[in-house]
């Protein structure tokens, strides 16, 4: 099905694209998730992994005690993906769902020396300030500031987060924010 130009798969329908590699920047994945129907957004798509986005926060508000949250996001959260999205999902530093770097929401910003970009290729989805603006739960929600895994330099207990805005920012990480989870596709699952 299309949607403003971009389309919109079933798992079987996604899988039969990206074999295929006919799958855009922006097309969707439609699933379900903790919060019941999700949409995940390609994010990137590069030789080995094509990387998804929640296309909204989930609901809850979550703080950035980064291990708790990993492991909520590889634990509860993981455990309500279906089986045959779980089967081709790779893994990053061990974690199958994660959130972004600073670097894949923002590239190489100058004006940010206070972001760890150590790590991370800016994502295509995000290269115009639109993309990186996510809503709250669903489309009826406002703009939501998010968590990025990135910390910020100097000061252990601040992490990078984007803003309603999509500017980048950051805050201590007890502060209540959105959680973007994030996956990456293996295209060589998909191919068998």
């Amino acid at each position: 099905m299309q949607l403003n130009g971009k389309m919109k798969y079933t798992i079987e329908e996604f899988k039969v694209q990206a074999k295929a590699s006919t799958l855009k920047v922006g097309d969707r994945l439609i699933t379900e998730d903790i919060a019941g129907k999700a949409a995940f957004e390609v994010a990137e798509i590069r030789k080995k992994y094509i990387y998804m986005v929640r296309r909204y926060c989930l609901p809850d508000k979550y703080d950035q005690t980064h291990d708790d949250l990993m492991d909520f996001l590889n634990n509860e959260y993981l455990d309500t993906l279906p089986q045959d999205l779980k089967n081709i999902m790779g893994k990053r530093e061990g974690s199958r769902i994660f959130v972004p770097w600073f670097n894949e929401v923002f590239g190489e910003r100058e004006d940010c020396d206070w972001a760890d970009k150590s790590k991370g290729k800016q994502w295509s989805l995000f290269r115009k300030g639109y993309g990186r603006i996510r809503l709250n739960g669903d489309k009826h929600g406002c703009s939501r500031w998010y968590w990025l895994a990135s910390p910020y330099v100097g000061y252990s207990a601040d992490f990078c987060i984007v803003g309603t805005s999509g500017a980048p920012d950051y805050d201590g990480a007890s502060t209540s924010y959105g959680v973007l989870p994030c996956f990456k596709i293996n295209r060589e699952a998909v191919a068998e």
